[in-house]
């Protein structure tokens, strides 16, 4: 297992391929639900809210290794439950009243054990699921694993990026999965991925050189940064977002390293490596981003 703890340039990213296990009646909405979505090509594209998933031993701070390794755990236990779910073995890693949007941007998530249990009976049987990266945050409830997949009637494997929030025990309360259908054959919204795509980029050149409010107009007025999620309440509006912005430390350069897609295209994640000035290595950042446009 290939774990790129966050921050951490343990391996090369390859270009998102992410998707998502699911029936064919759940594509068939996410295709759906991908074509209703208001082209996201528009040049105005704001953000309402933005999470920057990461954790500060990356740059330095002591890292929970006990904690560290429990998620890891916890992400092939999820991504083994996936592949083989009989015997409730996915079913039991979500507690009583847990959540799974999946996917995200689809229909409203499954809620409680019997709708999980209806959705877990509509898995695809799979090849392998295997996790390729996991990453941490300031909370060691909140972290997200990217698994690849292997359908058993389809010839290559590909992402999904899950999202989780657990209990104390370690069950999940809510588990998001972020994938496109294209990964799985579906049409691919080009224009809309392309404008993804450049605001991505827009928003790395904005914390690299955030003068002129290149960064902070990217934000809605009443837009929202949780920066570290995990951490203090999110800078929410134009003011407190600016005085947060004063305070991001000198940047050698900040770049896309991979981007995320949703079947919701007001709904993305940008994965940006980041150097600061004053640190010999570069880490990366994992936001997520739901924009208006």
């Amino acid at each position: 297992m290939t774990v790129l703890a966050f921050g951490h340039h343990i391996s090369r990213p390859r270009p998102i391929t992410q998707g998502c296990a699911g029936s064919d009646e759940k594509k068939e909405a996410a295709v759906k639900a991908s074509e209703d979505a208001p082209c996201a090509a528009a040049p105005g594209m704001k953000i309402l809210s933005a999470e920057a998933h990461f954790h500060p031993f990356q740059v330095g701070a002591p890292r929970p290794e006990k904690e560290h390794q429990a998620i890891d755990e916890f992400c092939a236990k999820f991504a083994a439950g996936l592949a083989a779910p009989a015997d409730d073995a996915l079913l039991n890693l979500f507690a009583d009243a847990g959540t799974w949007a999946d996917p995200v941007g689809g229909p409203p998530p499954y809620s409680g054990k019997e709708a999980l249990a209806e959705r877990i009976t509509k898995l695809p049987p799979m090849d392998f699921a295997k996790v390729a990266e996991v990453y941490y945050t300031v909370n060691n409830k909140i972290f997200l694993c990217k698994t690849e997949v292997k359908f058993a009637d389809k010839p290559n494997s590909f992402f999904i990026l899950d999202k989780f929030v657990v209990d104390d025990d370690f069950k999940i309360l809510s588990a998001e999965a972020h994938f496109h259908p294209f990964q799985v054959g579906a049409p691919r919204p080009e224009e809309e991925h392309k404008a993804i795509d450049a605001f991505c980029a827009k928003f790395a050149a904005g914390l690299a050189a955030p003068a002129d409010d290149a960064l902070l107009n990217l934000f809605a007025d009443a837009g929202t940064w949780e920066d570290p999620v995990g951490g203090p309440p999110p800078y929410s509006g134009k003011e407190a977002l600016a005085e947060r912005i004063t305070k991001l430390p000198p940047m050698d350069f900040a770049k896309v390293a991979e981007v995320f897609y949703t079947v919701n295209n007001k709904i993305f994640l940008c994965k940006t490596e980041v150097k600061f000035a004053d640190k010999p290595n570069s880490f990366f950042i994992l936001d997520k981003f739901v924009v208006e446009y």
